[in-house]
């Protein structure tokens, strides 16, 4: 566990710094806060933030701080109404580029949102952002023979920013974190070259560490509310039954249209969006000899969450999950932060 302490020691000397320059940030695409709330605990102060669905809009709002909400399409910003900040910051639209998406690119209109991510910095001009940080699929790095990735390059180069490949960060959930879910995902970290001579964040920023056990996510001996349980005659009950681990009360199966899928011991699959809408990628423990699904809690907690992030009572049960699942992890995206806001005061900028 050493890295991990040497992270936590470095986060907490950053944001307990005495006299030391307050850096703000803005948050594009915010989801539930996955960056933010990294950025937020070391210090950082938020002066904007933008998200499109309003019931997403408002869970935020119940957990975080933002001096400035932001509801709808970013297509609807304008950098002049917008404060000066020093960090931006956005996991822009994936599905685009996903590999378990259409690929459509940037011939899918959400896939040309990044394209409004741009146009928001030209507008900035002299006062753009020293940094950005971009979160997205791993394939918008190789996909489409590596051209989505080149023409992000050319763009922000553009711009005036130190970005390239090296700059292009594959951070997993339980490889560099040891939350155990086979998370992994693409953080594109870009430096204003007006304020930096270069850009030194590298992939070895960002050290492996041990995995944690399943034992301190999820809870197979708790009793939950009984709608988490699947009748013992349903069918996908039934497939799941078939697979039965006995050995391992923390196994973990994941249902895959008409297909049962057990998760590799002590791990806990990629949790997405769709489990929230009925599709497949659901993922179900059994406990007592039945079945049930996951709480939103042990999948908040899966996905590096705090224990004081809760959603509004109007949020329905199927929108909680399908938010977990599209949520930035948050431990992860700290590592980020970490690394940025030492890089801001070791250049004091």
């Amino acid at each position: 566990m050493e890295n991990q302490v040497l992270e936590v020691d470095l986060a907490s000397e950053l944001s307990n710094t005495p006299d030391a320059r307050v850096f703000t940030h803005g948050s594009l695409f915010a989801g539930i806060g996955g960056i933010c709330t990294s950025f937020n605990s070391l210090g950082v102060v938020n002066e904007f933030t933008n998200e499109l669905e309003d019931k997403v809009l408002k869970t935020y709002q119940k957990n975080h701080f933002s001096k400035s909400l932001l509801g709808g399409s970013i297509r609807d910003l304008s950098a002049a109404k917008l404060p000066s900040i020093d960090i931006l910051h956005g996991g822009f639209p994936c599905q685009s580029f996903s590999i378990a998406g259409l690929r459509g690119g940037f011939n899918d209109p959400r896939g040309q949102l990044f394209f409004e991510i741009t146009r928001l910095i030209s507008e900035y001009g002299d006062r753009k952002p020293k940094v950005l940080v971009l979160e997205n699929a791993p394939n918008l790095l190789t996909g489409e023979s590596g051209s989505w990735f080149r023409k992000i390059t050319m763009e922000l180069s553009k711009l005036g920013y130190w970005f390239d490949q090296v700059n292009a960060l594959l951070l997993n959930t339980a490889e560099h974190t040891g939350i155990p879910q086979s998370r992994e995902r693409l953080f594109m970290v870009c430096l204003n070259s007006d304020f930096f001579d270069s850009n030194p964040i590298r992939q070895v920023d960002f050290k492996k560490v041990p995995l944690r056990p399943l034992s301190e996510f999820i809870f197979p001996f708790e009793e939950v509310d009984p709608r988490y349980y699947l009748d013992p005659e349903n069918k996908y009950s039934r497939l799941i039954m078939e697979k039965e681990n006995k050995s391992d009360p923390y196994q973990i199966y994941q249902l895959r249209r008409f297909e049962v899928r057990l998760a590799s011991a002590g791990m806990c699959p990629t949790l997405t969006a769709n489990m929230g809408h009925g599709g497949h990628n659901v993922p179900f423990i059994i406990t007592n000899g039945r079945v049930r699904k996951l709480t939103e809690r042990e999948c908040l907690n899966i996905q590096g969450f705090d224990k004081q992030f809760s959603f509004p009572e109007s949020i329905t049960t199927g929108v909680k999950y399908a938010m977990i699942g599209n949520a930035v992890s948050p431990p992860v995206s700290k590592l980020i932060a970490t690394r940025v806001l030492s890089l801001l005061r070791e250049n004091d900028v």
